[in-house]
């Protein structure tokens, strides 16, 4: 697929899997994590978060398999999750929904999401650990 075609299906990261109706099942079984992005072409926030999905495929790459589903072309997928806003992003564990993120949100909150499925913990979660250990520490 060229990059032109690529950016026009909204799958222009190299780590972006595309998710149709036909392959939703395969993609589930073969990644205990995923996280997909459901998207339409007229959605700006849906082209704007694109680019924050990407990075983020890039950087856990081989922990969170990422893919987009565009509703327009995958409605039983969409219904069937009852995907109503765009852009959705729902995050599976071993198949199952554990997380769904509506609307264009920051890249944090995603990561938060992801490192809470990875348990990976959060920075300020750290920071709280540390001090609970430490005699006279205070988060303010």
């Amino acid at each position: 697929m060229k990059e032109s075609q690529q950016k026009k299906t909204g799958t222009g990261g190299k780590h972006i899997i595309t998710v149709t109706d036909a392959n939703l099942n395969e993609i589930t079984e073969r990644n205990k994590l995923v996280l997909i992005d459901f998207w339409n072409e007229r959605c700006e926030y849906c082209r704007d978060l694109e680019p924050i999905i990407e990075r983020l495929a890039a950087d856990y790459l081989g922990r969170v398999a990422f893919g987009k589903l565009d509703v327009d072309k995958n409605r039983s997928t969409h219904i069937y999750f009852k995907v109503e806003a765009f852009p959705t992003l729902l995050i599976l564990k071993n198949g199952k929904e554990v997380e769904r993120i509506i609307g264009y949100v920051p890249r944090e909150q995603i990561e938060t999401a992801l490192k809470k499925q990875l348990n990976i913990p959060d920075e300020s979660e750290k920071a709280n650990n540390m001090c609970s250990k430490t005699s006279g520490c205070k988060i303010i």
